[in-house]
């Protein structure tokens, strides 16, 4: 018995071809799902967001570390509901893998309030817009250098200015 093909050091590319030969080779076992996604699990890192649908509607959970070789162009185009299919009750997992480039994919091109609907607690790359009848002012960036000094000095006059007359008034 060999053992199993192994990709991972393999270039995207390589990966995508090696996954449309087995994926043709294959075909004939699509109709029983699991027996279909275990002969493609090897090069599974080359599967297009919308294979990545199908066996998420027909597979009910992947391993985490087959997650984290998959192409992150491809699986940041799924929704949460497919995310969601496809790990099952590894989603949480997530989590704990916020650095790998494949979650950081999916994260950054999702709203906030999707990505905390999966029960992740990780920082989206897309904020939610607020709420209807609601303005939103970014915050002004921070100076430095000079800038930063002076406006100290400016905090400090400002406060002498404008608080102690008024902490005065109250003592006389």
């Amino acid at each position: 018995m060999s053992a199993p093909m192994n990709v991972s050091r393999c270039s995207q590319r390589r990966k995508s071809l090696l996954y449309n030969l087995l994926r043709a080779a294959y075909q004939e076992h699509q109709s029983s799902p699991d027996a279909y996604y275990q002969f493609l699990k090897p090069v599974i890192g080359g599967a297009s967001a919308q294979d990545l649908i199908r066996f998420a509607s027909n597979h009910p959970v992947m391993a985490t570390d087959v997650f984290i070789d998959l192409n992150p162009d491809e699986v940041q185009k799924l929704s949460p509901q497919d995310l969601k299919d496809l790990l099952g009750v590894n989603l949480p997992d997530l989590n704990n893998l916020a650095d790998q480039p494949v979650v950081k994919a999916w994260v950054q091109s999702h709203k906030q309030s999707e990505v905390q609907s999966l029960g992740l607690h990780l920082t989206a790359g897309i904020p939610d817009p607020p709420p209807h009848g609601f303005i939103h002012i970014p915050a002004a960036p921070q100076p430095s250098g000079r800038a930063a000094t002076r406006m100290k000095d400016y905090t400090a006059q400002l406060f002498y200015c404008m608080l102690l007359p008024s902490a005065l008034a109250v003592f006389l």
